[in-house]
């Protein structure tokens, strides 16, 4: 088993990143970003990233916290918990599970932390892609020379608002707002996954200021896949970008990602 977490709360240094390689395939990556004004952080960096393979299957996640890390980072270790029972590719049941087992947890935690959460699952055996979201968490299929995103966002994420009103709402108003969202992908030979928190696709703090495009681009120039995780964290803490007259705008965002590629035998 290749395993590995990166957790925001051990990366704060502004402007630096670090990358993980689990494999010449498989890879994740953190950084605080730096500190604006206008941007309101209850911890540094609320950010967590996880990756595992195993035979049957690869896992990865993005967790992004908001108003303090503790949700990301419970999110990220219920989901290890979880996949110490799974010796073999979950059911859409047993991730419900995980989802509304976050949400509890957080709610419970005594703190008003509440996290995005973007899980994908990939069989190796089938090479289908399943993924879950709840939140604003973006996942991105590179095919081709080209990116196009496979994620769709919920309306809220989860913690103590999510715990609290589900019980108020019909089941599909409750998946609307809190999620899991869920999508399939068939994938093929040399297809890259990207999982990252919303702080990569908006250097330029709520603003998509990092296009699909410019991202194929980079991965085009790349000799491998950790080189294409490098230029692309480069990218996103880039601080001579201009937006509505402001100049020397970037890295206004936790950012963190993980990157798969496909390999069929």
């Amino acid at each position: 088993m290749k395993k590995a977490a990166l957790y925001g709360r051990d990366f704060v240094e502004e402007g630096v990143y670090h990358l993980q390689v689990l494999s010449p395939h498989l890879l994740i990556a953190i950084s605080r970003g730096y500190s604006v004004p206008f941007v309101t952080k209850t911890d540094p960096n609320e950010d967590a990233v996880f990756a595992c393979e195993v035979e049957s299957f690869v896992c990865l996640a993005v967790a992004d916290a908001h108003w303090g890390e503790s949700s990301s980072r419970m999110a990220i270790s219920l989901l290890e918990k979880h996949l110490c029972v799974w010796s073999v590719l979950p059911s859409q049941e047993e991730v419900n599970q995980l989802f509304y087992e976050i949400e509890r947890t957080c709610a419970h935690s005594g703190s008003d932390s509440e996290t995005s959460f973007l899980l994908a699952f990939v069989d190796k055996k089938s090479s289908h892609l399943f993924l879950y979201h709840c939140g604003d968490a973006v996942a991105i299929l590179f095919r081709q020379g080209a990116g196009e995103k496979i994620s769709e966002d919920t309306l809220g994420w989860l913690g103590p608002r999510s715990f609290r009103n589900r019980p108020y709402m019909s089941e599909e108003e409750a998946r609307e707002h809190y999620g899991p969202w869920q999508g399939e992908n068939k994938l093929y030979h040399k297809d890259v996954i990207l999982l990252c928190s919303d702080g990569l696709t908006q250097p330029i703090y709520g603003v998509n200021s990092f296009s699909l495009e410019e991202m194929a681009l980079l991965l085009e120039k790349s000799c491998h896949l950790e080189e294409f995780g490098h230029l692309l964290m480069k990218e996103a803490l880039r601080r001579d970008r201009s937006w509505g007259g402001s100049q020397n705008r970037g890295g206004e965002d936790n950012i963190s990602f993980v990157l798969y590629q496909v390999e069929v035998a």
